[in-house]
C-alpha cells in the first residue's frame, strides 16, 4: 500500500501516473476531494449508518482523513463518507472504475440505494488487487502521523517542490484568485512548515516507511527516481514502467501543452518554465514568505528576473537526501 501525496501542483500526479504502472494496481485519485471541501466550507458529513457530522477541530479533521484513507486501502467504502461515494472525482485516471459512474448514472433511487447497488463493484476492484495505490493532496502530515499509527502496511511517498513553482503553476491554471496572491502564498507556505516540522519528528521513527522526493529530482533523473520509489514500495520496476516514463517525460526538447496530465514530453524543460513565466512581484512575495522551509529542502533565493530567467543557474541546492537536510 503506498500513499503519494503532496501540495496542489506539486507533483502528485505525475509520481501518482508513474507508481499505477505496476502490473495489478488499484489506483484512486484524490479520494478525499469532497470530504475536504465539505469540511471547509462547513458543510455536514453524512455516512452510510444515517449518521451525521459536522467537523471543526484541526486535529480531529487529520484523524478522520485518516480513518477514511485506512478504509480505501483496505477495501471497506461502506465506511466512507456518501459525499466521497457519489463523485466520480476520485475514479479520475483509473479506466478499470469507469463502470462505478456509469452504475450511478443508471441506478435510479435515493443517495443510499445508489451506493448499496453500486458499491460491491468498487469493493471487489480493490481486493483484487495485488496493489492498491492513493494520489492525495487534501491531508498534511497530521493526518499521515495518523495514517502510519493504523494502517502499519502503508508507505508514504511525499513530493515536495519549489514553492515559487507551485505558486506559479496555480495562477497559470487559474486555480487562484489573482488577487488574493498574497493570502494564498501564506498558506501554502504555512502548511509546508508545519509539514516540515512534523516531518522531522516522524523521519526519527519512520524513516523506513517514509519517503521524501522533489519533483525537481523527479523530473531532473525520472529513471532513477522512479526505481528508487518502486524499490522503496516494495514493487518490481518493468520494462512497463520504464517504457511509460520514456513517452511521458523522456522527450528531450518537447513540452506537451497539458494543464492536468502527467504527459510532459520533456520533463526537465517542463518543470522549469516557470522560471521565465512567473512576474517579479510574484517572485518576492513567495521568497519572502517561504524563505525558511525554502532553505530546508534546499531552494535558493534569487534576487532578479534575469538570474531566474538564466537556466544555467541553478534554483536549487544539490542535496543528495532532502530527508537529511531537514531531519
Amino acid at each position: 500500500m503506498t500513499l503519494v501525496v503532496a501540495y496542489m501542483r506539486g507533483g502528485s500526479t505525475f509520481t501518482g501516473d508513474v507508481m499505477k504502472q505496476a502490473e495489478g494496481t488499484h489506483y484512486l485519485y484524490e479520494p478525499l476531494h469532497d470530504l475536504s471541501i465539505r469540511i471547509d466550507e462547513g458543510r455536514t458529513v453524512t455516512y452510510m449508518n444515517g449518521s451525521e457530522v459536522k467537523f471543526t477541530n484541526k486535529d480531529i479533521i487529520a484523524r478522520i482523513k485518516a480513518e477514511i484513507l485506512k478504509h480505501w486501502f483496505l477495501c471497506q467504502p461502506e465506511n466512507v463518507d456518501h459525499g466521497s461515494l457519489l463523485v466520480s472525482h476520485f475514479l479520475y485516471h483509473m479506466r478499470e472504475l469507469s463502470y462505478h459512474h456509469r452504475c450511478q448514472r443508471q441506478v435510479h433511487g435515493d443517495r443510499v440505494q445508489i451506493i448499496e447497488k453500486c458499491l460491491p463493484f468498487l469493493r471487489e476492484k480493490c481486493l483484487a488487487a495485488k496493489i492498491r495505490t492513493i494520489k492525495e493532496i487534501s491531508v498534511n502530515m497530521d493526518t499521515i502521523e495518523h495514517l502510519l499509527e493504523i494502517l502499519p502496511e502503508v508507505n508514504i511517498i511525499h513530493v515536495v517542490r519549489d514553492p515559487r513553482a507551485i505558486i506559479d503553476s496555480q495562477i497559470t491554471s487559474e486555480l487562484i484568485d489573482k488577487r488574493k496572491i498574497p493570502q494564498e502564498v501564506d498558506k501554502l507556505c504555512q502548511s509546508m512548515q508545519l509539514n516540515t516540522g512534523v516531518l522531522k519528528k516522524l523521519l526519527d521513527a519512520q524513516t523506513d516507511r517514509l519517503r521524501i522526493i522533489t519533483y525537481e529530482d523527479f523530473s531532473l533523473s525520472p529513471l532513477e527516481t522512479a526505481r528508487d520509489l518502486y524499490n522503496f514500495s516494495g514493487l518490481q520496476f518493468t520494462k512497463r514502467v520504464e517504457s511509460f516514463l520514456n513517452r511521458i517525460a523522456m522527450s528531450k526538447g518537447k513540452v506537451h501543452p497539458c494543464r492536468w496530465c502527467s504527459a510532459k514530453g520533456d520533463s526537465k524543460m517542463a518543470s522549469v518554465k516557470w522560471r521565465t513565466r512567473i512576474t517579479k512581484d510574484v517572485l518576492d512575495i513567495v521568497q519572502k514568505t517561504c524563505g525558511n522551509v525554502m532553505k530546508s529542502y534546499g531552494y535558493k533565493i534569487i534576487k532578479d528576473k534575469a538570474t531566474l530567467s538564466d537556466m544555467s543557474v541553478d534554483t536549487k541546492e544539490d542535496i543528495p537526501n532532502v530527508i537529511n537536510n531537514i531531519a
